[in-house]
């Protein structure tokens, strides 16, 4: 079964939305809140993104052993990014999913 051209523009955004996730957490001392999650991808062009998706994002990088959460309230997480999440993020480690970080 071939995927849509609309399926696969999809997993390329959502691959890129979970590294740039990684990378945030890196860069931000490792840990922060689905809410700010939320508002830095929305500054990196992922504009589209609300608190749903960028929670079924974070929940998906648990999932894959990324990053560790807490449920603060029923719409809010925080989220601590793994050793191994940090490995993906430098482009260590990959992971199906998780868009691998550029090379520059």
């Amino acid at each position: 079964m071939t995927m849509s051209m609309s399926d696969q523009v999809r997993r390329v955004f959502d691959a890129d939305r979970r590294l740039t996730c990684l990378r945030i957490l890196c860069e931000g001392g490792g840990r922060a809140s689905s809410s700010t999650l939320e508002k830095s991808l929305r500054l990196f062009s992922f504009g589209r993104v609300d608190r749903a998706s960028t929670n079924a994002d974070v929940r998906w990088l648990a999932a894959a052993g990324l990053v560790e959460t807490e449920e603060l309230r029923p719409d809010l997480l925080a989220v601590t990014i793994s050793a191994r999440g940090e490995r993906v993020a430098r482009g260590e480690e990959f992971i199906e999913g998780v868009s691998r970080p550029s090379r520059d």
